[in-house]
């Protein structure tokens, strides 16, 4: 009888077992999408979370479930677009071959400066493995050609379009202003101390009186300065504006050519600019920028035609997120 329960207890405990197991698997299969005769499914799902963020979702969802729940719905919405794509290119019998795609992955490696083995390298840290990182190319291709096809032979940006944006926005087209500049530069050598603050102040103030009467930059520069460019009159030379600091740009500014700034406190010292010269920037012709317009008004239209072509492919196909 004894034995009769054992049996009992390891049957009945092995069927618990093996309806957790099932149930577990269940849990990992399940169904999120369907897309045409296509599924998509929570194990999937989860593997292309953790492609792209590098982190569990469990994790994920742990740290911020409103973000995890954002993410989790943007990724399906790609992945369903994929799928469509991918259904797209065995409809209209688009191919590529090994070779091409070997093609390719040579070309990026030359343009990333990377050997078979480095690649190889950089794939294993990503986890990913070379026959994973193939496919994924092949896909890329596949999709350039759908594209190509689908979006891309549609496309025509009219010279007169490519002109009206260079007037729209011939401010982006501007050189920077170029500056030349000269400075004194007062070097605090204790912070702490209470007497050197005084002098350095005293300094300044004879430094600035002189310069008031008229007395030259150059010559109070190798007088006074203790910063680059002292003996040769504190020249600093030229600078693009966008190549100097945001508060001396707001300062000459308001400088006219040949005048001196304020006191600048800077961490270790003061610091007095003299502007020198200002050459003001100039639009670049439409001839020496239209090339770059034309892709930039090409790249949005191909997003703004993608974005019509994928919609009209979700509204002909089946589509049921269950989530």
């Amino acid at each position: 009888m004894k034995n009769l329960i054992r049996i009992g207890v390891v049957l009945f405990g092995g069927v618990g077992l093996m309806i957790f197991s099932v149930r577990a698997a269940d849990l990992r299969n399940r169904v999120v999408a369907y897309v045409n005769d296509e599924i998509i499914t929570i194990y999937e799902m989860n593997k292309k979370i953790q492609e792209f963020t590098g982190e569990l979702p469990e994790e994920l969802k742990r740290q911020d479930e409103k973000k995890y729940q954002q993410l989790f719905r943007q990724i399906l919405d790609d992945l369903i677009d994929e799928k469509l794509s991918q259904m797209k290119v065995r409809e209209l019998g688009i191919t590529v071959s090994e070779k091409q795609v070997e093609t390719a992955i040579e070309n990026r490696n030359k343009d990333l400066g990377l050997t078979r083995e480095g690649l190889l390298a950089e794939l294993k840290k990503a986890g990913l493995t070379y026959e994973k990182y193939s496919a994924n190319v092949k896909k890329e291709l596949e999709f350039g050609r759908l594209i190509g096809e689908e979006v891309k032979s549609k496309i025509l940006i009219k010279e007169e379009k490519v002109r009206q944006y260079y007037q729209d926005h011939w401010s982006e087209y501007k050189t920077d202003d170029q500056v030349h500049l000269a400075d004194i530069f007062l070097m605090r050598e204790s912070p702490e101390s209470v007497a050197n603050a005084l002098k350095l102040k005293e300094t300044l103030e004879q430094i600035q009186k002189q310069i008031a009467k008229g007395a030259d930059f150059g010559e109070l520069a190798k007088a006074y300065s203790q910063g680059p460019g002292a003996e040769s009159g504190g020249e600093l030379g030229s600078f693009t504006m966008s190549q100097l600091d945001p508060e001396l740009q707001r300062i000459l500014e308001g400088l006219s050519e040949g005048e001196v700034s304020g006191p600048l406190v800077r961490p270790n010292g003061i610091q007095l600019v003299k502007l020198i010269k200002r050459e003001t920037g100039k639009v670049k012709p439409f001839e020496a920028v239209r090339d770059a317009i034309y892709g930039l008004l090409y790249q949005e239209e191909i997003k703004t035609r993608y974005e019509v072509w994928i919609k009209e492919l979700r509204g002909n196909s089946y589509v049921k997120i269950i989530l």
